[in-house]
């Protein structure tokens, strides 16, 4: 199960992003879009700061952003990227409202 799905509790170590979680993410925005045509929205790839870590493939990243996606990565422990995705999220939002 995707650990999207799964509660964590706050004393559960830190897990980089899950391939399966990506590919949830990118089911549920064929959904949004279908439903609701285009929004802005930006994945942020979280726990940057374990790189080392991460099982993601960069092929999958590369193909996320192939179609148009805003992919970060991020690090909320070391504010790496935060302010950036903010930024860019609210770039992102007024173009829409003012196309």
């Amino acid at each position: 199960m995707s650990k999207i799905a799964n509660e964590r509790s706050t004393d559960d170590p830190p897990e980089p992003p899950d391939p399966n979680d990506i590919e949830l993410c990118s089911h549920l925005a064929d959904r949004i879009e279908t439903a609701h045509g285009g929004v802005p929205f930006v994945l942020l790839l979280n726990k940057h700061d374990l790189l080392e870590e991460w099982d993601l493939k960069e092929d999958l990243v590369g193909a996320l952003r192939g179609r148009g996606w805003d992919v970060l990565e991020t690090s909320a422990l070391a504010g790496d990227g935060v302010e950036e995705a903010f930024a860019l999220l609210t770039t992102n939002i007024l173009a829409t409202t003012a196309a």
